[in-house]
């Protein structure tokens, strides 16, 4: 699959390697620095294609965007609140417990994918914000 972003050939190329063996009944989690749509628009549809397995029926996927900040030595993966979220209760369910073991700030679950991803752009926008008033 070719895109105009070439920033996001290295996606389709993991998207394109999860899409060649997985299988029924897996649990799969993406941690991304992406923008909004990421997971629908590129990652699924590869590994759906690839695979023949479909999300929800066939495998489950939990998602979590990345809030880790390098520029600040502080911001590390156990003491940023992770934001969490997945294609269904169950999933959800799964990917906060993981993440609840290692992040002592605590796990936010969310209601679904969009909605971690909205958190994503809002703390991005907010961050850009803080710069550009700066």
């Amino acid at each position: 699959m070719n895109t105009t972003f070439p920033i996001l050939l290295p996606v389709q190329k993991a998207s394109e390697t999860v899409g060649k063996v997985i299988k029924k009944g897996i649990m799969l989690y993406l941690n991304q620095q992406f923008t909004r749509g990421v997971q629908k628009k590129i990652d699924l549809p590869i590994i759906e294609k690839l695979s023949g397995v479909k999300i929800v029926t066939d495998f489950k996927l939990g998602y979590s965007p990345e809030r880790i900040n390098p520029a600040i030595k502080t911001h590390t993966l156990s003491n940023v609140i992770k934001v969490v979220s997945g294609c269904d209760a169950e999933s959800l369910d799964e990917i906060a417990k993981v993440y609840e073991l290692v992040v002592k700030a605590g796990v936010h679950r969310t209601s679904g994918i969009k909605v971690a991803e909205a958190a994503k752009i809002i703390e991005n926008t907010q961050r850009d914000l803080n710069i550009a008033l700066t």
